[in-house]
């Protein structure tokens, strides 16, 4: 190879790269170097808007016209919704590139089942996810007690995501949970109802005067004014077990002071208690030296 031919390979190699990126088409369609560059600047100016469009979605959500809309539905909508924008994107520029999708439909297609079955997980709890919007099992604020086949867990919702529901337990632990395992499980909402029942059971000693005993429980309970009158308090034998009496203290609260309550009313029967001539029997445990056998 002669020193004019090895120049003219060279020459004729950068004419054909150079025309594929600048010559145009067939029908004057834009080259390919063209179809780079606006390429690129749609994915730069794509990433703004869809920046933007977030912006103006949650700055929409939190208040419009009055409107009250719950936090987990925003919060779905604007994940899905940004979601849906960068699939948008991600499509244009592909039609931008003038990548034939026909050609790689049979790909595609094998590539979505493998997908799809890789992430049968998240698919499922994506579902969940608009399940629990649209059934409306709880909403942002409630607190909720799960219980699924990996164990149980409770706390506050704080928000409802595509995938995952984030709690908030009483301890600011912040707990994660799947979507398919609140729809799989059992919910148990607490802050439905206005009012919560506060049950108290203890066992006293068969020698005890009942009825002078639901007087010190009835006494004890209306100084305590967080406490309902509608409904009644209940006092009631609940059971006769082998060392006593059990009797249950049945109270009704607003379900946001039921631990407060809950927790004062225990220590308030157990001081009223003490004051009495009750008797709790409790289990005693005798130790004998070989001093005593004899």
């Amino acid at each position: 190879m002669t020193w004019a031919s090895f120049c003219k390979w060279w020459i004729d190699l950068f004419k054909s790269v150079g025309n594929w990126f600048i010559a145009p088409g067939v029908n004057n369609t834009p080259s390919n170097l063209a179809r780079i560059i606006m390429a690129i600047l749609l994915i730069v100016a794509g990433h703004y808007l869809i920046k933007l469009i977030m912006y103006l979605v949650r700055k929409a959500a939190g208040v419009k016209r009055g409107i009250q809309v719950d936090l987990s539905v925003k919060t779905f909508t604007i994940s899905f919704i940004a979601l849906a924008l960068r699939v948008a994107l991600a499509i244009l520029v592909l039609m931008i590139l003038n990548v034939d999708f026909t050609s790689i439909a049979g790909v595609f297609s094998a590539s979505l089942v493998a997908v799809g079955l890789a992430l049968q997980n998240i698919i499922a709890a994506f579902v969940s996810g608009l399940i629990l919007l649209s059934a409306k099992y709880f909403k942002s604020g409630d607190y909720i007690h799960l219980r699924h086949s990996d164990g149980e867990c409770e706390g506050y919702v704080l928000r409802v995501s595509i995938i995952t529901t984030q709690l908030k337990t009483f301890d600011g632990q912040t707990i994660t949970v799947p979507n398919d395992k609140l729809t799989k499980g059992v919910v148990t909402n607490y802050t439905v109802e206005k009012l919560r029942r506060i049950v108290l059971s203890f066992t006293v000693d068969y020698s005890t005067d009942i009825e002078a005993l639901k007087a010190l429980l009835d006494k004890t309970v209306k100084a305590d004014k967080r406490i309902v009158d509608k409904p009644q308090p209940l006092y009631h034998v609940s059971a006769l077990n082998q060392h006593g009496v059990e009797i249950s203290t049945k109270v009704w609260v607003p379900q946001k002071l039921y631990w407060d309550v809950k927790f004062d009313l225990t220590e308030n029967i157990l001081l009223a208690i003490k004051d009495s001539d009750v008797k709790i029997p409790y289990q005693k445990i005798r130790i004998t030296s070989e001093d005593d056998k004899e």
